[in-house]
C-alpha cells in the first residue's frame, strides 16, 4: 500500500522517489520554480508609485526578474509590443486611460486564440466593477489591500495557466480553441 501511495505522489509531484521526504520534494519545487520564474516576463499598470514598489518587490522575492513596471495607462500597448508579456497585472482606477480601458485594448490585440492573463489589482470591490473587468478579459481579480501571499498564488496559477496553454497549442496546432467572443 505504501508504493501506492509513493506512485500516486509521484504524478502530483514530478520530484517525488522513494529516497525523498517530503521537505526534499518541496525543496527541490521551489528551485525549479526559480529558474522558471526567471524566464516569465511581467507588466505592472499601475498609476500609484507606491503600488509599483509593492508589488516588484513581491515578484522579486518570488525569483521573477523581468518586470516592467509603469504609472502611466497610456504606454501600456507600447509595453505589451516591446516586452511581449506572460502575465498583466492592471490597476483599474487610473488617470486618463483607466484599467477598462486597457481591458479592452488589449482584447483588440490579443488574438482570439491566445492567452495573455491579466490579474486585475483594485480598490473597487464592488461586484459591477469584478463583473465589468472579467466580461473585458480579465483573467483574475484581487481587491487592494490583497494579501501578499494569495497575490503571489494567483500571479503563479495564472502562470502556469498561461504555460499549459501554451504547451497545448505546441502539441495540438490544429486544435481550434473556442473563443468567448465568437458569435
Amino acid at each position: 500500500m505504501e508504493n501506492n501511495k509513493i506512485s500516486e505522489l509521484s504524478i502530483f509531484f514530478p520530484f517525488w522517489n522513494e529516497e525523498k521526504n517530503i521537505r526534499a520534494v518541496v525543496t527541490d519545487a521551489i528551485e525549479v520554480a526559480k529558474k522558471v520564474a526567471k524566464e516569465w516576463e511581467i507588466l505592472i499598470i499601475d498609476d500609484a508609485e507606491a503600488n509599483l514598489r509593492l508589488l516588484e518587490e513581491l515578484l522579486t522575492k518570488e525569483g521573477f526578474e523581468q518586470v516592467i513596471s509603469t504609472t502611466d495607462s497610456t504606454k501600456t500597448m507600447d509595453l505589451v509590443n516591446a516586452f511581449q508579456p506572460d502575465l498583466i497585472l492592471l490597476d483599474l482606477m487610473m488617470p486618463v486611460l483607466d484599467g477598462f480601458a486597457v481591458l479592452d485594448q488589449l482584447s483588440h490585440h490579443v488574438g482570439p486564440h491566445d492567452f495573455l492573463p491579466v490579474l486585475v489589482l483594485t480598490a473597487d470591490a464592488t461586484i459591477a466593477t469584478r463583473r465589468k473587468a472579467l466580461a473585458l478579459g480579465a483573467k483574475d481579480f484581487l481587491t487592494k489591500p490583497f494579501d501578499h501571499m494569495e497575490a503571489m498564488l494567483r500571479v503563479w496559477n495564472l502562470l502556469e495557466t498561461r504555460w499549459l496553454f501554451n504547451q497545448l497549442k505546441t502539441h495540438q496546432p490544429n486544435l481550434h480553441l473556442p473563443s468567448m467572443h465568437e458569435s
